[in-house]
């Protein structure tokens, strides 16, 4: 059943979508909306940091420079200048899975955003200036990253842990990179890893907003019809459960002055059938001030800040955490034992159908305002046909979500939050004693 319709009511009433590849491989989507003025251009990379090769962390981090590098027939910064001259905003997103790039612009634009796509995907300028210009710039923000949120840092360096570099190359290094790596990539591995992962073949171009489909088919296919198709490349595939055991490790630093201490959990990927209640769970223990953490950790006096949830979406296995940072005399035991607890609550039979209903909610309020513009509309077909095989699953999430029992949820969160095989991770002050 597609729920789009019930949505609209307080949302967009977008069109079904229409797709169609071209020769080369280009994955294509047209959803036209006439409610709205603008229309919204995306390009869906399969280029996340999971491609990238061992001892190469960081390497699709330096598109988000290099695809404002300029091409063939426009220049360096251009890209962004002649869009945000038309008065629209451009977009650059990058996680595990995919590089996500595209513009919002006024709807007699849609030639523009089409042109400047097929652009930098058919002749992207990558030579020696361009990398090294996007190593620099890369090297900057990470830096300034790990000043600003040290945390943050911590844990994404830190759950590496329930990751074996072996087995599952793609998820076992950050996804924002590390210093060292970033900083000896070179123009080769650079070309290496656009010539696998940025063609046509590895793309897919949503077009959503006030757009004609008749005028967008053949701009489609006048400006991307010639671009070559790239060489086949396999996904990278992690699977495969983690030992029931607990792992306990400290990461010290001088950039934080009070402790942190998280306990994670690696659940199943987004496809899985549990991960709606997974999704449920995070919500109930780390969502709003009625969350469970909000009440029985920072509301006790124990944290001074929480939070909890999944972390991000994944083909491959994900992670769900709690997290807290200590107030004044408390101790990283004692407050792993509180996250504990609160992991050990959502799967105990006190959860009540208030508990269920009040996550539910929470969980399609947030979706609604995901599907508000033409940008999110096109960001929520590209999620359902790269997480659940094509955009009419677009409401496959909604719908997992609606069907979750309370027994699902003691069930899942019982068997995948389990404090027995968590990864326990302190953040320590560097004068702690």
């Amino acid at each position: 059943m597609l729920l789009a319709g019930s949505l609209s009511a307080q949302g967009p009433a977008p069109s079904q979508p229409e797709t169609f590849q071209l020769p080369n491989g280009l994955d294509v989507v047209l959803a036209p909306d006439h409610a709205t003025q603008v229309i919204a251009v995306e390009v869906w990379y399969d280029a996340g940091s999971r491609s990238e090769p061992p001892g190469q962390a960081g390497v699709s981090r330096l598109f988000e420079q290099l695809l404002f590098a300029g091409s063939a027939n426009v220049g360096r910064g251009e890209h962004a200048r002649l869009v945000e001259s038309a008065g629209g905003r451009v977009r650059f997103e990058l996680d595990e899975e995919a590089v996500r790039v595209g513009e919002t612009l006024p709807s007699n634009y849609l030639g523009l955003g089409l042109w400047l796509e097929a652009e930098r995907m058919g002749s992207l300028r990558i030579n020696d200036s361009t990398v090294a210009d996007a190593r620099l710039a890369s090297l900057d923000a990470l830096g300034q990253s790990l000043s600003s949120d040290p945390y943050t840092a911590a844990i994404a360096e830190g759950t590496l842990a329930l990751y074996d570099s072996a087995a599952c190359p793609g998820y076992a290094h950050p996804a924002a990179g590390r210093v060292t790596s970033l900083a000896q990539l070179t123009t080769g591995q650079v070309l290496a890893f656009h010539g696998l992962h940025f063609g046509p073949n590895h793309a897919r171009l949503v077009i959503t907003g006030d757009f004609v489909a008749d005028s967008a088919r053949r701009l489609v296919r006048q400006q991307f019809g010639d671009i070559p198709r790239g060489p086949d490349a396999s996904t990278t595939v992690c699977g495969g459960e983690p030992p029931a055991s607990v792992d306990s490790r400290t990461v010290t630093t001088r950039r934080v002055s009070r402790h942190g201490v998280g306990i994670f959990f690696r659940v199943p990927g987004h496809d899985h059938h549990d991960h709606a209640a997974l999704e449920l769970a995070g919500i109930l223990i780390g969502q709003g001030p009625g969350s469970r953490l909000a009440t029985e950790v920072r509301g006790s006096g124990a944290a001074v800040a929480t939070q909890g949830g999944l972390l991000g979406d994944r083909r491959g296995p994900e992670l769900f955490g709690l997290f807290a940072v200590a107030a004044p005399g408390v101790t990283a035991d004692s407050l792993a034992a509180r996250l504990a607890a609160v992991a050990r609550w959502t799967g105990s039979g006190t959860l009540t159908d208030a508990d269920l209903r009040r996550a539910r909610n929470i969980y399609r309020a947030a979706m609604i305002t995901d599907r508000e513009r033409p940008e999110d509309w096109a960001h929520q077909l590209e999620h359902a046909a790269l997480f659940h095989g094509g955009v009419n699953d677009v409401d496959r999430d909604l719908e997992r979500v609606q069907a979750v029992t309370l027994a699902d949820l003691q069930r899942v969160a019982g068997r995948w939050l389990d404090p027995g095989r968590r990864l326990q991770l302190v953040v320590a002050p560097e004068s702690a004693p």
